[in-house]
């Protein structure tokens, strides 16, 4: 962890709102003014304040994804006369001046096709383009910590993780039945996930709540053979389901017909209380079978 953290931002702080997004302009690339002469000067005392006076680049692109504005890259990527080496002094642990440094942060702000992370290590860092300079500090495993911004008509739960917005898919909110994603988070309520995964493409980090809280799966297991009591919730051709824990996010397992004790004559409805012994909880594919003919026996 640095001892010092500082932010430069092109927002101005009255036009955030309440999560902190911006909601005002913002302009792509740097204005080659005002606020790229700001960025340059904050850096500058930055490195003055902690006393550093030389900066080692790290992981240096050209192209690709160094481009972060509407503009194509220059020639020489904004580096011409920089290095004496030429390009090829542009590498991973190459060595530069604070004046140097300010220059190769004058060439990123102004979107010319280069982009590397400068760093004195455990001192000072100075990223250039938030997003994808803040998804190289991920890894997959990592545990997060945001808060829900939206929840989207099609079940997707944003999740705003340090600025940047995150996903959760469905199948990863929960282990246990919901209906919806509000049963399980709301808008607002700060949550720790963790990071399946890191597209750096499309910019997309998907997220697993579910990741972080106990399997209950591995106990389904253990219930096989046991005989319980509990609602039928779905009636579909040739099939219904029951609810086998007593509680409103209970598992459910499925009765085929064939293992339905009930005359021709009778109809299953959904709330019917049902007795029902449990035959297979096949764990790797999250399926349990049960049978109501069965539990007498």
């Amino acid at each position: 962890m640095l001892p010092h953290v500082y932010q430069v931002t092109k927002y101005n702080p009255a036009d955030r709102d309440q999560h902190g997004h911006c909601a005002g302009a913002e302009p792509a690339t740097s204005d080659h003014g005002p606020i790229e002469a700001a960025c340059l000067e904050a850096v500058a005392a930055f490195a003055e304040d902690t006393g550093v006076d030389q900066l080692a680049a790290r992981e240096p692109q050209l192209g690709g994804f160094a481009h972060f504005g509407l503009g194509p890259p220059v020639d020489g990527y904004g580096l011409a006369d920089l290095f004496p080496a030429g390009l090829d002094g542009f590498h991973d642990g190459a060595l530069v001046p604070i004046a140097l440094g300010l220059e190769l942060v004058r060439a990123m702000l102004r979107d010319s096709g280069a982009w590397c992370r400068l760093e004195a290590e455990g001192e000072f860092t100075v990223h250039v383009g938030w997003d994808w300079a803040f998804l190289k500090t991920l890894r997959r495993g990592q545990v997060v910590t945001g808060t829900v911004t939206s929840i989207a008509g099609f079940g997707v739960t944003f999740v705003d993780i340090g600025g940047f917005t995150a996903m959760i898919n469905l199948p990863e909110l929960s282990w246990r039945p919901f209906d919806h994603p509000s049963d399980i988070v709301s808008v607002g309520q700060e949550i720790t996930a963790e990071v399946l995964d890191i597209d750096m493409v499309w910019e997309r980090v998907p997220l697993s709540l579910r990741a972080v809280q106990e399997d209950p799966w591995p106990q389904v297991a253990q219930w096989l053979g046991q005989v319980v009591t509990g609602p039928v919730t779905k009636v579909l051709p040739f099939r219904v389901f029951v609810r086998i824990e007593d509680r409103e996010d209970g598992f459910q397992g499925l009765v085929h017909t064939g293992e339905l004790d009930q005359a021709p004559e009778d109809v299953i409805e959904v709330g019917d209380v049902v007795t029902v012994k449990i035959i297979d909880a096949d764990v790797p594919r999250r399926r349990i079978a049960l049978s109501q003919r069965q539990a007498d026996q």
